[in-house]
């Protein structure tokens, strides 16, 4: 088990929205305070990535920008999610001034009147923030933060997805967008009203929706995003293997609520009930051990409590043959879960092979012939010709280091779809199919 590498600290439970899904407004409201935070940092000194997020709205701490700091200073890389709507001018250039990698606005429907039943807001001040930010960080050629979207996808908007890819590209974004689903566990279902439960998409639907989405390689390249920095979630979750019986998150991952407690992770709001401590009152040894504990929970195939309803836990115990696992129904399905999750991670790698390394190696090659033509011309300086070439080859290393990665996503499909388990689950699969309940 890996010292946590990626931690995500709740800024605040406060926000100036009225989202119905949304944990924070049943929650105390409340800012995380500057010493908390310093606490959080100094708790796990092996951190990386910083995700300054959680249920409230970040742009409202009024300390946001000097944790940005503090956490740059350590040599970490931030990112955050907003929800668009302070994207001022002011702190459109204190964000960029602040050197974050990425920077996600939230969003669940364009249509202005959705947006505000949903939300409570007005969208044309967030569409209208969100471009100021692109412009503004192309304006002094910055090449981060890589700006992209946060959709959460309802039955209702789902047929705006199309509309999603047009403002991606309209606004010049370059950071991805993230769909996800209505999250059905226990801690937040509790909190929406009928008319939002009946808004929920079934595992099934949803990735129905986003693969033919992905099938399409135009909408395939704007959901993985062409930014060359990385956010967090990109981070966390790269190279993630489902029915492994392993979650990223307890891997090398925690959450720290606004009031301090260290929690498995971000969806896990009840830090006294399932939390491992404190930070500045626990001791790293506690909060390890503590994460350890729960992480063996998961690999001896069982869902530890605070992790009932979640996908991930649900996919980490997939695999049949333990007398723990799940019933063959639902293997059926995690195995479909899975053989999704590796085929798109193969297809995305492929992707990226195709559109970043084989233009900057063509234009590599290009330049490099170019350059041995003027070789016998004094303008033709041999520093120049000795970057170009060390260029080349890194460019050729990593286009070697992402084919072995792509091979090695293909042949766990293969091996996938070789196993005894795809196969024992034929069966059910077929079931699935005739009854409507699965892809197969």
């Amino acid at each position: 088990m890996q010292a946590v590498q990626f931690l995500e600290i709740e800024p605040t439970t406060r926000c100036n929205f009225t989202c119905g899904f949304c944990v924070g407004r049943h929650m105390v409201q409340q800012d995380v305070s500057l010493a908390t935070f310093r606490a959080a940092l100094d708790a796990f000194p092996g951190t990386t990535h910083l995700e300054l997020q959680g249920e409230g709205e970040p742009l409202l701490q009024p300390q946001f920008f000097e944790m940005v700091a503090a956490a740059r200073a350590r040599g970490i890389g931030v990112s955050c999610i907003t929800n668009g709507s302070l994207l001022s001018a002011e702190n459109v250039a204190r964000l960029l001034d602040a050197d974050l990698d990425k920077v996600m606005v939230s969003f669940e429907s364009l249509d202005a009147e959705t947006f505000q039943r949903l939300r409570g807001g007005i969208i044309a001040k967030v569409i209208e923030g969100l471009g100021r930010l692109v412009r503004e960080r192309d304006a002094r050629g910055l090449r981060r933060p890589a700006i992209g979207l946060a959709v959460t996808v309802l039955k209702d908007t789902v047929g705006e997805l199309p509309s999603f890819v047009a403002l991606y590209r309209r606004l010049g974004l370059d950071g991805g967008i993230n769909l996800q689903p209505l999250n059905p566990m226990p801690g937040y279902r509790r909190h929406y009203d009928p008319s939002l439960a009946g808004q929920m998409l079934s595992d099934r639907e949803f990735r129905e929706h986003v693969g033919r989405l992905r099938a399409e390689p135009v909408y395939g390249i704007v959901l993985d995003g062409t930014a060359s920095t990385r956010g967090f979630f990109d981070e966390l979750f790269a190279g993630f293997e489902p029915s492994r019986r392993a979650c990223p998150w307890l891997k090398r991952g925690a959450f720290v609520t606004a009031d301090g407690w260290v929690t498995p992770c971000c969806t896990i709001k009840d830090g006294e009930k399932a939390g491992f401590g404190k930070v500045g009152e626990a001791t790293a040894a506690q909060l390890d051990a503590a994460r350890r504990a729960l992480a063996a929970e998961l690999g001896e195939g069982r869902t530890p409590a605070p992790c009932q309803g979640c996908a991930i836990a649900a996919m980490a115990i997939a695999e049949p043959g333990t007398v723990a696992g799940p019933d063959p129904a639902e293997t059926s399905v995690a195995l479909e879960i899975e053989f999704s999750w590796v085929h798109s991670s193969w297809l995305a790698l492929q992707r990226d092979v195709n559109r970043r390394l084989i233009p900057a190696l063509s234009d590599a090659v290009v330049r490099l012939e170019d350059l041995r033509r003027r070789r016998e011309e004094p303008a033709a300086a041999p520093d120049e010709l000795a970057e170009l070439r060390r260029r080349l080859e890194a460019v050729q290393e990593e286009r070697a280091r992402l084919a072995a990665e792509v091979a090695a996503s293909q042949a766990r499909v293969a091996a996938l779809r070789d196993s005894w388990s795809w196969r024992l689950a034929a069966p059910l699969r077929a079931g699935h199919r005739l009854l409507g309940l699965g892809r197969g």
